[in-house]
């Protein structure tokens, strides 16, 4: 989850209502009066700079830019493998891992499809820079190319 600002037409607007119900639209100005310490903006920026920083700090947690985590020994992510045209056929695609482990890793690889009956895929020629997914699509199910999510570990 990453933190998001919030933006509003009228960011100092706010509706009084008195007690017996009527209504007045107030606008609310700062008066702190002298400020001795500026602090911290509380911003998106700011918020989600500070939490991947802890999140890092404390697990070794890293992602990059297409949101694929690095944990330690431990990585994950997504391919996409080109069974489109290529029904009851096996396909590969190769994954190069975003850090190299310091020995060969375990992979594990699923397809996502909404027929696990009729997609498999497997793994096989792993190295501590990477591996190459095979992916077998029946001729039962549609002509499309298959997301694959894969994990690695050590």
């Amino acid at each position: 989850m990453a933190f998001e600002d919030r933006l509003v037409e009228y960011p100092n607007r706010y509706t009084m209502t008195d007690s017996a119900g009527n209504t007045s639209t107030v606008y609310l100005d700062a008066d702190p009066g002298e400020v001795t310490q500026e602090g911290t903006i509380l911003n998106a920026d700011n918020l989600n700079t500070e939490i991947e920083t802890i999140a890092q700090g404390a697990t070794g947690a890293t992602s990059d830019a297409n949101g694929d985590a690095h944990l330690n020994n431990l990585q994950c992510g997504s391919v996409t493998a080109p069974s489109k045209g290529n029904r009851g056929k096996t396909v590969t695609v190769t994954v190069a891992f975003p850090q190299a482990f310091s020995a060969t890793p375990v992979v594990v690889a699923s397809p996502k499809t909404g027929r696990p009956d009729a997609v498999r895929a497997s793994v096989y020629g792993v190295s501590a820079t990477g591996c190459t997914i095979c992916l077998y699509r029946s001729t039962a199910v549609g002509d499309s190319n298959t997301k694959v999510v894969w994990i690695a570990m050590l």
